[in-house]
């Protein structure tokens, strides 16, 4: 009975970790600024995704995801996705392994338009934040499961 007694005072007692007060409610307006610089980050212009390099042709960029498909599997990629298809009147190309990812859209004559990068922690739109429906024509990842 000492022994119950004693558990009883000591969780009435305030002995048990005491829990932190909440942190304050963050300023509706600067809350906004925070989303307003976060929404001009992730839209970048084209020429920031190609860099010093010439930006790569439909034709190049859907060799490229060909290519990422026969690529021998590490514990760190995995060919999820390595597709081409349609998205409106436009191209696209994309390549997803385990932790990062691309998409590349390009109009009827080739020419880069807009492009996606992902990770894990993140993604940037570069060009414009295309709103069309993507129609896989082919997933070459598809064609090397199972690995």
């Amino acid at each position: 009975m000492k022994c119950v007694g004693a558990l009883c005072v000591l969780l009435l007692c305030g002995c048990a970790p005491a829990v932190p007060d909440p942190p304050p409610p963050l300023d509706e307006a600067v809350l906004a600024n925070v989303r307003d610089a976060a929404s001009r980050k992730r839209v970048r212009p084209l020429d920031a995704y190609c860099g010093d390099a010439q930006c790569p042709s439909y034709t190049v960029s859907a060799a490229k995801a060909a290519a990422e498909a026969q690529r021998a599997p590490q514990p760190w990629r995995r060919c999820l996705r390595a597709a081409v298809g349609t998205c409106g009147d436009l191209r696209f190309t994309s390549v997803s392994t385990a932790l990062v990812g691309w998409t590349e859209y390009f109009n009827p004559t080739g020419t880069l338009v807009a492009a996606h990068i992902f990770s894990d922690v993140g993604s940037s739109y570069f060009g414009t934040v295309l709103s069309c429906v993507e129609v896989v024509v082919t997933d070459h990842c598809k064609a090397t499961w199972p690995r």
